[in-house]
């Protein structure tokens, strides 16, 4: 009896460790945005609303070589829950209203940048920088589509599908398949709604609880994968004994 107790928690204690290393990547999204704000409150960085303000004067004088480094910081996972870069790229869009050369120039700026933090989410959520899952881990469940469309008018959702991507591990081409053409779309889009409108009225803490809510669903669904998974092979092995 007392073996088995013995047995039964090591089997819970590796089954938890091994939840955790399934779920490494949410773990260290939600460690690097907590450290962030715990550096917020201890006043080591600046407050977003400061971060924001500063950010805008810095643009008032440097223009476009500011929109390049915002537009790659906003689209990484993560950092973008404190960065306001999409202020920045959103008022730099918005000035260019009646100036269409100005307008495409700054739309390349906006867009490359984005385009390659994106494809830097993807080799983070495979594991290139946090460490690779093993063949176990690997699955088809791949983000779809329709949800790359869903989630890509916002970088705070983008860069989450992103992340997931990786994670998934999608193929590389089959992700540049749907991420770019998602991609283009919305940027397209914000761009002509921006320099239409002539002016931006964005927040600096926009969509960051949406951002974390589905941070917690990604989180909830893997771990609900990983248990149901465990439990159907423990019956096969129950099973196999009879």
């Amino acid at each position: 009896m007392e073996m088995e107790k013995r047995n039964s928690g090591t089997s819970n204690v590796r089954s938890l460790l091994q939840l955790c290393k399934v779920l490494r990547l949410q773990l260290f999204i939600v460690c690097l945005v907590t450290c962030i704000y715990i550096l917020i409150y201890i006043g080591v960085i600046p407050e977003i609303q400061k971060l924001a303000e500063l950010l805008s004067s810095i643009f008032e004088k440097n223009g476009l070589l500011v929109i390049v480094p915002c537009a790659f910081v906003e689209n990484i996972g993560g950092l973008n829950v404190y960065f306001p870069g999409s202020i920045v790229i959103l008022t730099g869009m918005a000035l260019t209203a009646g100036k269409p050369i100005l307008a495409l120039i700054t739309f390349f700026c906006i867009s490359i940048p984005s385009i390659l933090a994106h494809v830097l989410n993807y080799f983070i959520g495979a594991g290139i920088i946090i460490g690779r899952k093993s063949e176990s881990e690997k699955g088809n469940n791949y983000p779809t589509i329709w949800k790359f469309f869903a989630m890509f008018w916002h970088p705070h959702l983008a860069a989450l599908v992103c992340l997931e991507s990786g994670s998934a591990r999608m193929p590389f081409k089959k992700f540049l398949s749907v991420m770019l053409p998602s991609a283009i779309f919305w940027y397209i889009l914000w761009a002509i709604i921006m320099y239409s409108a002539g002016y931006a009225s964005a927040s600096p803490k926009e969509l960051v609880y949406l951002f974390l809510a589905y941070l917690a669903l990604w989180t909830y669904y893997d771990a609900y994968r990983y248990w149901h998974g465990s439990q159907r092979n423990t019956s096969e092995i129950r099973d196999v004994h009879k």
